[in-house]
């Protein structure tokens, strides 16, 4: 054990107390050096334009503020701006005045960066590009595209992407174009009873090509074009079925004069706003319901199908229908209105449709057959159901279960005593065969309240598949493929194009006739129980 060798009054110290009073010595040395030190650091000058305590004193003047005095530490110096790189310019029509409202597109051309998706699958695959970016041109013509990088651009007005700008672009070079256009700047504006309309678009004949036409979010459309004459259609979105395009409201002819550098033009369309009430037996508004408005148009000669849904708080409605020639049909659980057939022109105002449905009921049709159909018909192949001499057409396909008989529902039927006929029927000029062979005719009551079903044993027909092709057997878009039985032209149930003829036919000897570019030609058509595919060449 050490012991203390400094004792008072002849005792002993212990080690800990000496310890300690070691330590504080320590302390107090260390701080009484640095406190000499601090007091004999050399004060810092004062600032040039400061006034020193002692003189504000003497003199009078107010003390400096500390915002006036210069900090120890200087600020840290500002890095210098970026150089600017930029595409700027102006976009001129051919005479020289502003393209005011139409847009221009810059487009780097660049490969873009690489992403890796794959090990297998090479780079070059995977590379992306750099997606353009549009700018308006302002009322004098300009326009600017500001913090690019360096890189090859392409820059050009919207609608002319053939006469685009092609430059490569350097680091802090800011580029001037001008951009002209060689062509007749059009501006253009749909009317409907003098309203601005925003809801159809434009499909812009050029004879050898279509264009279509979006307006903004004023309302106009705006392209380019040569001189000449034009058709322009205005068509309306929407709601409808079994078309390739839009339904037709209005046609209008466009003369672009020579020597014009831009061209307003406007045009008032067509179109009837129509609404629909709809009431049930205690005349009050339903819940829910459906309507199907079927017709031919004026301008198209063609069939058209709308379909629209109502509540009891946003009853049904359609703002432009076209002209023609229509009947509206209201559905809904359980309840069934009248048709109503109607008539719509060019320049008609608000129509209000109103509808009184009753009670209804729904009938189920099973196709049993010996062999399964090869293409399974739609709902529309089967023929309708008749009450009392309303007709009420097949609308869906019905899903059983563990069956493989096809099922059908009609639904909306009016109760009664009801006939289904199963039999090629002939409509206008035209043959409009059955998926199965003709049998006789089938009724049953239909009740309110219950099941309603009926089951029918058919033999199903061959499927045809029929395409009119040239030498190499391409199918030629210009062709007309007819199919004649007994005389009579068998109508093209499935096919959209005129090349090409789908559908059920029976068992015989037919007549094709194609039809290329004013050519006919004749072929055998020979049909059993099988599916037929043939490709007529010339």
């Amino acid at each position: 054990m050490a012991l203390s060798t400094t004792q008072r009054n002849g005792a002993p110290l212990p080690a800990r107390p000496r310890r300690a009073a070691v330590l504080l010595a320590t302390l107090l040395v260390v701080a009484l050096g640095a406190a000499a030190v601090w007091s004999w650091s050399p004060a810092p000058p004062p600032p040039a334009n400061a006034t020193t305590i002692a003189d504000a004193a003497a003199t009078g003047e107010p003390r400096a503020t500390t915002g006036d005095v210069t900090p120890r530490e200087s600020p840290a110096r500002s890095e210098a701006a970026p150089p600017r790189t930029a595409v700027v310019g102006r976009a001129l029509d051919s005479g020289g005045g502003p393209l005011a409202g139409f847009r221009v597109t810059l487009h780097r051309t660049d490969p873009g960066p690489l992403q890796i998706r794959s090990l297998e699958i090479p780079l070059e695959r995977h590379r992306r590009t750099y997606p353009p970016v549009s700018a308006g041109i302002e009322a004098q013509g300009g326009f600017a595209f500001e913090s690019l990088d360096a890189g090859n651009y392409l820059c050009y007005v919207d609608g002319i992407e053939w006469a685009a700008e092609t430059f490569a672009l350097a680091a802090g070079e800011v580029r001037e174009l001008t951009l002209q256009s060689p062509l007749v700047a059009l501006t253009g504006t749909v009317f409907r009873r003098g309203q601005v309309v925003k809801d159809c678009f434009v499909e812009f004949d050029e004879g050898k090509k279509t264009r279509l036409l979006y307006p903004g979010e004023t309302g106009v459309m705006r392209l380019f074009a040569k001189p000449g004459r034009y058709e322009v259609i205005v068509l309306r979105p929407g709601s409808h079925s079994s078309r390739s395009r839009s339904p037709c409201l209005s046609r209008h002819d466009l003369l672009v004069p020579d020597g014009v550098p831009a061209l307003q033009w406007r045009f008032e369309t067509g179109g009837t706003e129509i609404a629909f009430a709809v009431e049930g037996p205690d005349g009050r508004a339903i819940d829910t319901y459906k309507v199907d408005i079927e017709g031919v148009g004026v301008l198209e000669e063609e069939p058209i199908h709308y379909m629209l849904h109502g509540t009891r708080s946003k009853p049904a409605a359609m703002e432009a229908l076209p002209a023609g020639r229509w009947r509206a049909t209201v559905t809904s659980d359980g309840l069934r209105a009248e048709p109503k057939d109607f008539v719509t022109g060019f320049a008609d105002d608000r129509v209000v449709l109103s509808f009184v449905a009753q009670p209804a009921a729904s009938v189920r049709l099973r196709l049993r057959s010996p062999s399964q159909f090869l293409t399974a018909p739609d709902a529309r192949h089967l023929p309708a159901l008749t009450v009392d001499g309303c007709e009420v057409p097949c609308k869906s396909a019905a899903r059983v279960p563990g069956s493989r008989a096809p099922a059908y529902d009609y639904s909306a039927v009016p109760p009664g005593k009801a006939t289904l006929c199963f039999q090629d029927r002939i409509d206008g000029d035209e043959l409009v065969p059955l998926p199965f062979d003709p049998i006789a005719p089938v009724t049953i009551d239909v009740a309110l309240g219950c099941a309603n079903e009926v089951a029918v044993d058919v033999v199903p027909r061959a499927f045809v598949e029929l395409r009119a092709c040239d030498a190499s057997g391409m199918e030629m878009s210009t062709a007309l493929l007819t199919v004649w039985v007994d005389g009579r032209r068998a109508r093209n149930r499935d096919a959209k194009t005129s090349q090409r003829w789908l559908g059920w036919l029976p068992p015989g000897i037919h007549r094709v006739v194609v039809d290329r570019n004013g050519a006919s030609r004749e072929h055998v058509l020979r049909v059993d129980r099988v599916l037929v595919s043939e490709r007529y060449r010339p």
